[in-house]
């Protein structure tokens, strides 16, 4: 005869090659519906999570904590710093290489612009003059010039 099970104070008798009583129909329900997870194991997760973080945080504060980080993080700061006087270096180079103009190069062209409508102004005023002499000495009958 096969050993009894006890479960929850109920004995049974297992027969081998013969299923018990209501096994076959049990495990037939479990495959069908899935249970949904216990509240211990959310639980035991959060404790596990918990004890992750506090060592995960115990170790970067040891690495953090030395003269070691400290050190490296000055070099990665001064590598830092290199590489953007690096790229703006270069950008700078793109930029007299392309010819573009810059801004002292348009502060020059506009000085040199008021210059040249200052002189275009001062031409056109003579050129009125010259116009209004020559008027004045057709009705006249006199030659231009003449009256300096």
């Amino acid at each position: 005869m096969a050993a009894p099970q006890t479960d929850s104070n109920v004995v049974r008798e297992t027969v081998p090659g013969k299923p018990n009583a209501g096994e076959g129909r049990a495990a037939d329900k479990e495959q069908t519906s899935p249970q949904p997870a216990p509240q211990g194991l959310t639980a035991t997760a959060a404790s596990v999570a918990g004890t992750l973080e506090s060592a995960a945080s115990k170790s970067a504060e040891s690495a953090v904590g030395g003269r070691g980080f400290a050190a490296l993080l000055g070099m990665v700061t001064e590598n830092v710093i290199a590489v953007s006087r690096i790229g703006a270096d270069l950008a700078d180079l793109a930029v007299r290489n392309l010819r573009l103009a810059g801004r002292t190069d348009l502060a020059r062209l506009g000085a040199q612009q008021a210059r040249t409508e200052d002189k275009l102004e001062t031409l056109l005023l003579e050129l009125e003059r010259l116009q209004a002499e020559l008027r004045r000495s057709r009705s006249t009958g006199t030659e231009p010039g003449s009256e300096r």
